[in-house]
């Protein structure tokens, strides 16, 4: 009976900490309430074009992915909040490294096309906790990852 309850209580930890208990439409929310944001448009993973909008900010592979929102701003300012959860942890170093290098790639296209808004691309970040990483391209993205971390 011990052994049953001390591994049962480790099953719920592990599952908290791989990203499964949280709720992606309330993490979504929490993040665009963090910081003042332009109009926003949306992709989730349950779109019909989910693995095509994915390829927008990642490389990773699509079977990989167990769910994931985009925000991005209307009217191509850089502006971008996702949160990506991975089927499996093991997973998340090769998401934030792909999320890193779309952080170069926006901010080098916005030195030549809005250079107004490459502050906002060299302060983005790629963050991850649990099986969860989160790209934050904003104003104010401490604000938005804090956000992010209380979800956990």
């Amino acid at each position: 009976m011990l052994m049953i309850g001390l591994a049962l209580a480790l099953c719920v930890l592990t599952g908290c900490e791989n990203g499964s208990q949280v709720d992606m439409k309330r993490l979504r929310e929490d993040m665009l309430n963090a910081s003042e944001l332009p109009e926003m448009l949306c992709v989730t993973s349950d779109d019909d074009n989910a693995e095509k909008n994915l390829r927008a900010i990642t490389d990773i592979d699509f079977s990989k992915v167990k769910e994931y929102f985009i925000e991005y701003s209307a009217d191509g300012t850089a502006y971008e909040i996702a949160v990506i959860e991975l089927k499996s942890q093991n997973d998340m170093n090769e998401l934030t490294k792909s999320l890193k290098k779309h952080i170069e790639s926006r901010t080098q296209q916005y030195r030549y096309y809005m250079p107004e808004q490459v502050p906002n691309a060299e302060n983005a970040r790629a963050v991850s906790r649990g099986s969860c990483a989160a790209l934050i391209m904003c104003d104010d993205p401490a604000a938005v990852q804090t956000a992010f971390e209380k979800a956990f």
